[in-house]
Order: structure tokens, then C-alpha cells, then sequence
């Protein structure tokens, strides 16, 4: 029996112990274990998670995306505009939802039509998405006194604690993780990102 062998950390047990040492570093430093603390922190990470896994899925394709935060930026200004302008939620949505399909579809069709390293395409359309802000929307895009109707839901809580922010997060996240693990797109998401003639 060798005593030499050296242990072996998987992914997962990385992960963990990432994430011990996170919340661990949060519980040390911010009032975290509080209510109120644990209520900010799912509320802040919410749309930075929804985020990561749009960004992940790019990433598995050996790609990039630099204007993701600009695109994001459009997405909210749609939807705050249109409050604003007195459409329901029906509405917003959608077309929040829209804006950020297209830009980004735009960035990918530049991308493999011109055959465009994507990080040059996305840096160069963040810039512009910048100019178009300075330039074109009312106080650069910013809004605000958007009402309840805007409001119930990114404020809203389950239980008093759980925003539904986070909710529909970890909904998301269950989505992707069986999508990239049981179905034939994740599997050809992958595939792509590794060589292109496996996909084929």
C-alpha cells in the first residue's frame, strides 16, 4: 500500500470549497447572517447569475462576448422607457427581451458571417453601444421613479426573504445545468467549443 498517492479534488469539491470560503469571507465582514443582509445578496447576485449562464453557454462555444453589460444596459432602458410609458408587464418584457436578442444576435452574425474574432466584434460593438448612450438616449440612459408597476417584482420577496429575483435565477440555473448535461444541444454546445468537426 502507498502511502505517496496524492489526493485528488474534483470540480465539484473546488467548488465547494470556493464557496465555503465566500460565505465564510461574507459572514466575517458584512452583516450577511442578517435578515436583511441575506435578502441584499440574493437580490444583488440574482442578475449576475442569469448573466454568468448566458455568458457560460457563449464561452463553451470558444467564444466572447465584451458587450454583454452594454447589451444589458439596452435591455433595461427598454423596459424602463416603456414603463414609463405606461405599458404592463405583458409588454415590457417581451420587448426588453427583444432588444437584447437582437443585439447579440447581431454580434453573432458579424461574428460568423465576416468570420470576426468575437472578442474584436463585441469590443467594438461596446463602444458603440457607449457612443449610442452619450449620444442619442435622454440623460444616457438613465431612468428612474419607475413605479410599482416596475418595481413589485425586482423588490418582491418570498417568505419576507427570498427575493423573486433569485428565484427565477435558480430556475434558470436548474434549466442550464439539465440542458448541458442530458440534451443534445448542450452536448453540441460543447462540441463546437472543443473542435469544430466533432460537431459534424
Amino acid at each position: 500500500m502507498s502511502f505517496n498517492k496524492k489526493p485528488k479534488i474534483t470540480r465539484e469539491g473546488a467548488l465547494a470549497i470556493i464557496v465555503a470560503a465566500f460565505i465564510l469571507f461574507l459572514l466575517l465582514t458584512t452583516n450577511f447572517s442578517s435578515k436583511s443582509g441575506l435578502y441584499s445578496f440574493m437580490l444583488d447576485v440574482s442578475p449576475t447569475i442569469v448573466a454568468a449562464i448566458g455568458l457560460s453557454m457563449l464561452i463553451f462555444t470558444g467564444n466572447i462576448d465584451i458587450s454583454a453589460g452594454t447589451i444589458s444596459g439596452f435591455v433595461a432602458y427598454t423596459a424602463g422607457a416603456l414603463v414609463k410609458a405606461g405599458a404592463p408587464m405583458i409588454i415590457f418584457v417581451p420587448a426588453a427581451l427583444l432588444v437584447g436578442t437582437l443585439l447579440a444576435g447581431l454580434n453573432g452574425f458579424i461574428t460568423v458571417k465576416f468570420k470576426v474574432p468575437s472578442i474584436v466584434v463585441t469590443l467594438a460593438m461596446n463602444m458603440v453601444h457607449v457612443g449610442f448612450y452619450a449620444t442619442f438616449l435622454p440623460q444616457s440612459g438613465w431612468i428612474e421613479n419607475l413605479g410599482p408597476k416596475f418595481n413589485w417584482f425586482g423588490r418582491g420577496r418570498l417568505f419576507d426573504i427570498i427575493p423573486y429575483t433569485f428565484l427565477v435565477a435558480i430556475a434558470v440555473a436548474a434549466i442550464f445545468i439539465f440542458i448541458m448535461a442530458y440534451s443534445k444541444f448542450g452536448k453540441k454546445l460543447y462540441a463546437v467549443g472543443g473542435t469544430a468537426q466533432t460537431e459534424f
